[in-house]
């Protein structure tokens, strides 16, 4: 069985990210007080700009999945917390014969949403009740690691995959980052989930099933 997930995270509160927010010191090399005051800032604004990659600086938005049936799932903050969507999504979710399949899944998705449950208080069940080499309880695929054929190519984004591959493309945010289409228009943000999850499936289609 076969299952296809993405996950759209956000930064934290304005209150939460000053409160957490690391003390910065400038580069080494500058020594003029006024640029080092710039320096700060500067790793400050870039710090806000990142908070959303981090679970120590950011939170998961919602969680699309494909399940073994073919079926679409949404799991959204938009109606309730995130401790209880991932609470919920853990307890719907059974990894026993599945392969779950995504995209820079092994790097980003699954540490964000365990990290992420560990801190809520939310156990998440995909992990083994040892350490090893498989952390997981089921077999995890990562698309973008099984396309990066060659040493030197150890990333790619999806939008790329989906050009080389002749497959319909993701939706057009233009320019905007999820979470800001998120508070515009919750339905191009939806739309824009469900063709990442979607997105996975044709290109396991194209390049595992072929």
């Amino acid at each position: 069985m076969v299952c296809f997930i993405d996950i759209e995270t956000k930064p934290m509160c304005d209150e939460e990210l000053q409160r957490l927010m690391p003390t910065f010191k400038p580069a080494g090399n500058i020594k003029d007080p006024t640029k080092q005051q710039l320096s700060i800032q500067s790793k400050q604004v870039s710090y806000v700009e990142k908070a959303a990659l981090s679970p120590t600086s950011g939170t998961i938005q919602s969680i699309g999945m494909i399940d073994a049936s073919g079926e679409y799932n949404l799991y959204d903050t938009a109606s309730m917390c995130e401790r209880d969507m991932l609470g919920i999504f853990w307890d719907s979710f059974e990894p026993t014969g599945v392969t779950l399949v995504g995209w820079n899944i092994l790097n980003f998705d699954l540490p964000f949403m365990c990290h992420r449950s560990w801190s809520l208080g939310v156990k998440p069940t995909i992990l083994q009740p040892v350490i090893g080499y498989n952390r997981y309880r089921c077999e995890v695929l990562d698309l973008m690691q099984y396309m990066c054929l060659s040493k030197e190519q150890r990333c790619m984004s999806l939008s790329a995959a989906l050009k080389l591959l002749n497959l319909a493309p993701k939706c057009d945010l233009d320019g905007l980052l999820p979470y800001e289409i998120y508070e515009r228009c919750r339905k191009t943000y939806y739309s824009y989930l469900r063709r990442d999850v979607e997105a996975l499936q044709d290109i396991y289609d194209r390049i595992i099933l072929y």
